[in-house]
């Protein structure tokens, strides 16, 4: 259980870890043997993170699906939403 947010070090910290493990499996192939997400669909990233796989969900969900990403850490979110927004407006993103 936490007690308490984790301090932006922290998140950043994680956010490199994340990097190096995404080298040796990518979002895109984690998400795309999961064959339940199709254009059109609604997608939660639970703990969204840094958005790593927020952005992939938004690809494959298309124009006409909606990914909600949720964490948390608000800084998580806002990256999420930076990187989302630019490229996908399927993404609606909640701390």
């Amino acid at each position: 259980m936490i007690d308490k947010p984790m301090s932006k070090f922290s998140f950043k910290a994680m956010i490199l870890i994340l990097r190096v493990r995404d080298l040796f499996r990518p979002p895109q192939k984690v998400l795309s043997e999961v064959d339940m997400i199709k254009p059109g669909t609604h997608v939660l990233d639970y703990g969204c993170g840094p958005g790593n796989y927020t952005i992939v969900a938004a690809e494959l969900v298309g124009p006409y699906g909606k990914v909600y990403a949720v964490d948390i850490l608000s800084y998580g979110v806002r990256i999420s939403h930076i990187l989302s927004t630019r490229l996908y407006k399927n993404s609606l993103l909640y701390s």
